[in-house]
């Protein structure tokens, strides 16, 4: 692991309450064919964020069953459409959905699906932050993390959508993001493309200094990072595009520990990943989705047979 003056960071400390993307499941959406809630917890849901097909889909990861959707785009105004979800959270009463196209990240009524608000929106003016392209949406410590593609960035906001604190601010942008995740010691690890040459793919940022802190993951072990998870031991599982593989790193010395899945498990081009209440692995690539248990690896949604275009997020709601 390369690193740039590492100071370990007690940031964050309690991150126990930390959530990983959606924590909900959807209920009685009028006109759309919708999960309720004790069926989502029989049926073990995770959500799909279908950027191209315009929707946010619940599957069973028992086993791969389409449950209907999550929140109703129908009752989206106008100027939101088309809607082009790329990642989807619970937080409170509310599910937050980014939207890719435009840069909102939208409200929808956790208990109907309905469209609640726009939390957030790019504001005309040089000094007010932007977000293009978000790609990435998780909930920590009660405020929204947004990772932001086209502007190289991260916004964290309270549940106002106010900005608390900007990261990849320029000229210390981060350098093509795709994926996030942060770990209990409150380091920031983040997926991305290569842009530097010799440069790792996994960036860390220690947020109270406000700067990269370290980096790992050269071009020699994976060609494009897009997806970043923390795991339960606290390694990081790490999607890698154009490498076609899904590999784990220690977190702590930035060591390549092994490949999790590669084409010879029928992985196709992997986006990102997510774990089941049953410690199932989920690998949204771009066939569909595959689930990796003590049996061996299976594919249970295909891409095809759902219509999923260019899906981005995958969630794994817990009740």
């Amino acid at each position: 692991m390369r690193l740039l003056a590492f100071v370990p960071s007690q940031l964050w400390a309690g991150l126990a309450g930390l959530h990983l993307i959606g924590c909900v499941s959807p209920q009685g959406v009028e006109g759309l064919e919708v999960v309720g809630a004790e069926t989502s917890q029989e049926a073990s849901p995770f959500w799909v964020s279908n950027l191209e097909g315009g929707e946010v889909v619940a599957f069973s990861a028992e086993d791969g069953r389409r449950l209907g959707q999550v929140v109703d785009p129908e009752t989206l105004p106008a100027s939101l459409r088309p809607f082009r979800p790329s990642s989807a959270v619970h937080h409170g009463d509310e599910i937050y959905v980014t939207q890719y196209s435009t840069g909102e990240v939208l409200a929808f009524d956790a208990a109907t699906g309905v469209f609640q608000r726009i939390v957030f929106q790019n504001q005309s003016g040089y000094a007010a932050p932007r977000m293009e392209e978000p790609c990435m949406i998780r909930v920590i410590d009660g405020n929204s993390w947004v990772l932001g593609n086209d502007t190289r960035n991260l916004l964290i906001l309270d549940d106002q959508g106010a900005v608390v604190q900007e990261v990849g601010q320029s000229p210390l942008h981060l350098r093509n993001p795709h994926g996030f995740d942060v770990t209990p010691d409150g380091l920031l690890y983040v997926a991305m493309s290569p842009t530097i040459e010799g440069a790792g793919l996994v960036q860390i940022w220690d947020l109270i200094l406000q700067r990269p802190v370290g980096e790992f993951g050269a071009y020699s072990e994976i060609q494009e990072a897009t997806g970043m998870m923390v795991d339960g031991d606290n390694t990081l599982v790490v999607s890698d595009w154009f490498g076609n593989q899904v590999v784990r790193y220690d977190a702590h010395t930035g060591g390549l520990m092994g490949i999790v899945l590669n084409a010879d498990d029928g992985l196709d081009h992997p986006i990102a990943t997510a774990r089941t209440a049953g410690n199932d692995l989920l690998v949204l690539d771009m066939s569909g989705v595959l689930r990796v248990d003590r049996g061996g690896t299976e594919r249970i949604v295909d891409a095809d047979v759902e219509d999923l275009v260019w899906a981005r997020g995958i969630t794994v709601p817990t009740f």
